[in-house]
């Protein structure tokens, strides 16, 4: 016969209660867990809203000081994020906090995943009065710019540490267009000055 959800919860908390008590003392719980993705320093975890942890940068685990009783309420929760990414909970990176009770698991193991940040590639154009212009980003992305457009930005975001060189595919019918500083490096901020400059071709 099947227990019902309801009453899980309370069949735990009484034998957790019994555990305690032949062993003469209360069940104690280690807030812990696993990181997957930390690249970089500046990582600092919270429990309960007061309890801070600073996490060594590339560390693959984690574990606050001291345990906690059987039954006591717990919340990691990310007061700082690490340079150049962003770490949530779970395997899809969900932001907010791990909240749960020590005791409804064997043991505690609160997962943490970071991604490194991204950023918006572009700039302003210029004199651009025909269609046909397309660029590119290496093999990466294709991009085309529209007649009389002022400005345009790639579509794929690119990550920190990321290099990039932006290049003209195709000429618009009857210009000339060159890129000013289409060669970098991502950093934390969006690329804004890869600026296209059009002029008419020579007659």
């Amino acid at each position: 016969m099947k227990l019902s959800s309801l009453r899980l919860p309370a069949l735990a908390l009484a034998l957790g209660l019994t555990l305690a008590a032949c062993g003469g003392g209360k069940a104690e719980f280690d807030v812990k867990g696993t990181i997957f993705g930390l690249a970089y320093p500046g990582l600092v975890l919270t429990n309960n809203g007061a309890n801070d942890l600073a996490v060594a940068d590339k560390a693959s685990s984690f574990a606050f000081p001291g345990t906690i009783e059987y039954g006591t309420p717990y919340s990691v929760a990310i007061k700082k994020q690490p340079d150049h990414q962003t770490c949530g909970f779970g395997a899809n990176n969900v932001p907010g906090s791990e909240t749960e009770t020590a005791g409804r698991q064997a043991s505690i193991n609160v997962l943490v995943t970071c991604v490194l940040n991204t950023a918006a590639i572009g700039g302003t154009v210029s004199g651009l009065t025909a269609d046909g212009l397309q660029l590119n980003n290496g093999s990466d992305e294709l991009k085309a710019v529209v007649k009389d457009a002022t400005s345009y930005t790639f579509t794929n975001p690119l990550a920190f540490g990321t290099s990039y060189g932006i290049s003209i595919l195709a000429q618009p019918a009857g210009l000339t267009c060159r890129l000013e500083n289409p060669v970098g490096t991502m950093g934390d901020a969006a690329i804004t000055n890869i600026n296209i400059i059009c002029v008419p071709k020579p007659a």
